[in-house]
């Protein structure tokens, strides 16, 4: 399949396991360009403070949202 040099938006859904469906708009084709990334300049001030609680936090939690209230603790008491 050769390779378009147009950029082509389509609607694409997607049906979840639980019922119900996600739709949003793909592009295809060279004359999309790259993606945007994610701007994360926000997250700089968390950064060494995440680095300190992750490993703390990692060894006593099973599950992710055990380990994000662990790091949302850790978090509150290294910003005081």
């Amino acid at each position: 399949m050769a390779k378009s040099a147009t950029c082509t938006r389509k609607r694409i859904t997607i049906k979840k396991k639980r019922g119900g469906s996600v739709t949003f708009m793909a592009r295809h084709g060279s004359g999309c360009g790259p993606r945007t990334k994610f701007k994360t300049s926000h997250l700089k001030p968390y950064q060494k403070a995440m680095k300190v609680a992750a490993p703390q936090c990692a060894g006593t939690t099973k599950t992710r949202q055990a380990f994000r209230a662990c790091m949302k603790t850790h978090l509150k008491a290294l910003a005081r």
